[in-house]
């Protein structure tokens, strides 16, 4: 099934609580993943394949999985935004920034993954020997528009007036593009505060 070319609406998706494993998250696209890379990415440390090579690997030019690097260590509210349907700003502070990827999906089921998930790739089961914790500890699952983005990746404080505990928001801002975009993210940029 080819991609659509012009992605529809949908409802910002979000994943509240979410541990940022070794400083990440990544966005995935499960099964044009695993079309681009193989039968042999099953159980396979994705990490190690990720960073191989010193160019932009290419399931991050073909926009089948879109990193959130060098965040915090910590949990956080993340969410998945469309720049066209979403028009309010996250009222954020400290915020970093990093733009240029891609993201394309077929059927617009997505993983939201941290390091741990990635470092044992196994979509919907849990780590071998990590059974003490739920899989919502390694993996969300994310709904959205088939099509092809542009994204940036956002991450900073929630502006909060009740003067409670802040929360820690990382962001996927997905700008909807009739092709696939030019993959022109730096991979060596990080969000930390």
């Amino acid at each position: 099934m080819p991609i659509p070319d012009q992605p529809t609406y949908f409802e910002a998706q979000e994943a509240a609580h979410f541990y940022a494993a070794q400083g990440a998250f990544f966005l995935v696209d499960p099964a044009r993943l695993h079309h681009l890379m193989g039968d042999d990415l099953l159980s396979s440390d994705l990490i190690r394949t990720l960073t191989r090579k010193s160019y932009p690997h290419d399931a991050y030019r073909e926009g089948t999985i879109v990193p959130a690097l060098g965040v915090e260590q910590g949990h956080y509210t993340v969410t998945v935004r469309s720049t066209q349907t979403e028009n309010a700003p996250l009222p954020l502070s400290h915020m970093l920034f990093s733009t240029g990827f891609v993201l394309g999906t077929e059927t617009g089921n997505l993983l939201l993954a941290n390091t741990d998930r990635l470092q044992h790739w196994s979509p919907g089961q849990l780590p071998d020997g990590q059974e003490e914790h739920p899989l919502s500890s390694y993996e969300r699952t994310i709904h959205i528009s088939p099509g092809w983005y542009q994204v940036t990746v956002v991450a900073g404080i929630l502006d909060n007036d009740q003067g409670s505990e802040e929360e820690w928001v990382c962001a996927f801002l997905l700008d909807p593009q009739p092709s696939q975009p030019t993959f022109t993210a730096d991979l060596a940029k990080t969000l930390t505060f």
